[in-house]
């Protein structure tokens, strides 16, 4: 009743276009790989969690010579069937491409996700606004992408650290002066 409550909304993307995604920090937007034929002793299936960083899609236009040729930027997320020689985002001659090729080319049958050989493709993008301390030589510019198991334990698994000198985590105490 007072705005501080929120709800988690899961959603299955089970065709390819439905895959094509982007983040929205604002709602906190992540996604989870799940494998339906590996459940953990809870019953539940195993999955990863994608949490992305910060990645801003492409600046051009979606038209433009490079929103062609590199289109896969148009999405931060995309998924696609395992198929054979689907390797590259962009297609294999991304500088002398027209455009189509690569992902929108891989997902233009828009096949099925449910239950298949998944592929994932994560767009990361950054765009540098040079400073004067990047010349001559720009020391780092950091992009990101956690990939988190969900699922994979019954229980933490920090749980069942071997008992130290701060901790001992078998009979509840976790002060040196108790140990």
């Amino acid at each position: 009743p007072d705005g501080t409550q929120f709800r988690a909304v899961s959603r299955l993307l089970e065709t390819e276009s439905q895959a094509k995604r982007n983040i929205a920090p604002e709602f906190n937007r992540n996604w989870k790989i799940v494998n339906h034929g590996s459940k953990n002793g809870l019953g539940k299936a195993v999955a990863y969690k994608v949490l992305p960083g910060a990645a801003q899609r492409m600046f051009a236009r979606a038209e433009s010579v490079p929103g062609r040729r590199a289109a896969f930027g148009l999405y931060n997320l995309w998924a696609t069937q395992f198929a054979e020689g689907e390797l590259m985002a962009a297609g294999d001659h991304t500088v002398m491409s027209q455009g189509g090729d690569g992902l929108p080319h891989y997902t233009r049958n828009d096949r099925s996700l449910v239950d298949c050989d998944l592929v994932t493709w994560h767009t990361v993008g950054v765009t540098h606004v040079p400073r004067p301390e990047d010349w001559p030589v720009m020391p780092v510019e950091r992009a990101r992408l956690n990939l988190i198991p969900v699922g994979f334990f019954d229980a933490s698994p920090v749980l069942d650290l071997p008992v130290g000198r701060c901790h001992n985590h078998r009979d509840g105490t976790s002060h040196p002066s108790k140990l």
